[in-house]
């Protein structure tokens, strides 16, 4: 009988190992479903309805702090808004004011923030989407003064910045790239366009309109502006009067199109030179941090890949998925691309993503997604199943031998 028993106890460890490693195989295989997402997220910021404001009282009411003094200027800040018209509208005030480290996206018909009859106000450090098919400015300043826009990026607009009937007032270190036309002034003087990168619009980077005077440009990257409208670049145009295009000593502007010879004359009837130009190159291929090879559950959602990037003059990206395009000459602002994967039934699938500069320059990354149904809690796939049968039929077997024995 002892014999007996020890034979079929045997010959179940022998029937039922396929069946563990079956199993054990599949649980290491969901173990890979590991989140490897670094996506953009604004958790540092303030979800925030559209602000409009009127006069300084208004103004008083809306800042986060300060007192609206040159060395305790109010503070607007940390906000996220999504709007279809104005993210930010100042009118009337001149008490002093910043408004820091916001993101605002903005509809086609407004600008994303609007400034008119508006003193000592700065933007700092915000960036500002409006969606590549907008007829408005990213910013729009108008009979104003004292005005200081600076480390700020935009991108998606028809104007970046239009600045109208404006005086001694600062554009510096920003990012005006992907819009219709980088920068406009009109009917505007005493400014200053000091350490900006200006690129990749597809109308003139810089503009400066007839009646516009007094403008000073200098220590800007200008470069692959007009393309494709035009079959030229067009990095710039100055048909006002008095405008000068370098410091006056010894530093001007890097141009993409420049030809080594100096001065770098300016378009327009303003006759406007930069006599000390250099050329604007870039060699660097765009920097990708992209996800592993991932597996992930058909019945699951929130499953994303995430591209981490960076490029100092960034133009666009495509994508293909097995071989196949699907989108191309998306828009890319240099940040992080994330793609929504939930949609994809069970199967194997290739993701290529590759990004372009201004330049040329490109750089891709593959990856690789397998989509499983898993089932049973979490035991395994519709494989383990399969096993299950096997091993009823197993059973069975088992049962017949012990009798057949007996």
């Amino acid at each position: 009988m002892a014999k007996r028993d020890a034979a079929a106890l045997f010959l179940i460890s022998i029937l039922m190992m396929p069946v563990a490693v079956f199993v054990s195989t599949n649980l290491i295989e969901e173990s890979v479903i590991t989140s490897k997402v670094r996506s953009f997220t604004t958790s540092q910021y303030q979800t925030s309805a559209p602000i409009n404001i009127s006069g300084n009282s208004e103004l008083a009411s809306v800042a986060a702090s300060g007192i609206g003094t040159r060395s305790d200027p109010y503070i607007i800040e940390n906000l996220s808004i999504t709007s279809s018209g104005t993210s930010i509208s100042v009118r009337n005030t001149n008490a002093y004011f910043i408004i820091y480290n916001c993101i605002l996206e903005s509809g086609h018909s407004q600008p994303a923030i609007q400034f008119d009859n508006v003193e000592n106000g700065q933007i700092i450090l915000t960036g500002i989407s409006k969606g590549l098919t907008t007829s408005t400015s990213g910013i729009q300043i108008s009979n104003s003064q004292d005005i200081s826009v600076s480390n700020t990026s935009i991108y998606g607009s028809w104007n970046g910045i239009h600045l109208y009937r404006v005086s001694n007032s600062t554009i510096t270190n920003s990012k005006l790239f992907s819009n219709y036309r980088g920068l406009l002034f009109e009917s505007s003087s005493y400014c200053q366009v000091v350490n900006n990168s200006i690129f990749s619009n597809s109308n003139n980077g810089l503009e400066i309109w007839g009646s516009s005077h007094n403008i000073t440009v200098y220590g800007n990257s200008i470069g692959w502006n007009g393309q494709p409208t035009w079959e030229f670049e067009s990095n710039a145009v100055d048909d006002g009067d008095d405008n000068h295009f370098d410091d006056g000593v010894s530093v001007g502007n890097t141009w993409s199109d420049f030809n080594g010879t100096t001065p770098y004359s300016i378009v327009g009837s303003g006759g406007a030179i930069d006599s000390y130009p250099e050329l604007l190159e870039d060699t660097e291929n765009p920097v990708i941090s992209g996800p592993l090879d991932t597996v992930i559950d058909v019945e699951t959602s929130g499953n994303t890949l995430n591209w981490t990037t960076f490029d100092e003059f960034p133009q666009d990206y495509s994508l293909q998925i097995d071989n196949g395009a699907v989108a191309e000459g998306r828009a890319w602002n240099g940040g992080d691309i994330t793609i929504d994967i939930d949609s994809l039934p069970v199967g194997t699938y290739s993701y290529l993503l590759t990004f372009y500069d201004c330049a040329g320059n490109s750089a891709s990354d593959e990856v690789v997604v397998t989509v499983v149904s898993f089932v049973l809690g979490g035991i395994g796939t519709e494989l383990v199943m399969i096993a299950s049968g096997v091993t009823v039929a197993c059973f069975v077997v088992i049962i017949l031998l012990v009798k057949r024995l007996s």
